[in-house]
């Protein structure tokens, strides 16, 4: 998924590096970018996933981020065993 996300220059404000712009030219295109990183997080997951975003504010890191938690706490038991 990273890697999508790099193809379509979303990556950095999925990963938090990239915060929004001052200026209101460079912000348009910043938050098209946001909703083009929120869009593809949302439709990679399964439907049954969907209530982990729920209290992300349509952040694409927020997402990311909760996403990954989940993730990690589902497969650290399986790397440690």
């Amino acid at each position: 998924m990273k890697y999508c996300l790099m193809v379509e220059n979303v990556w950095d404000i999925v990963d938090g590096t990239e915060a929004e712009p001052g200026d209101p030219q460079r912000q348009q295109e910043f938050l098209k970018r946001r909703k083009k990183a929120t869009a593809m997080l949302v439709s990679a997951i399964k439907p049954e996933l969907y209530y982990l975003l729920t209290s992300c504010n349509d952040s694409p890191h927020e997402m990311w981020t909760a996403l990954r938690t989940h993730l990690n706490e589902i497969l650290l038991p399986i790397r440690c065993s």
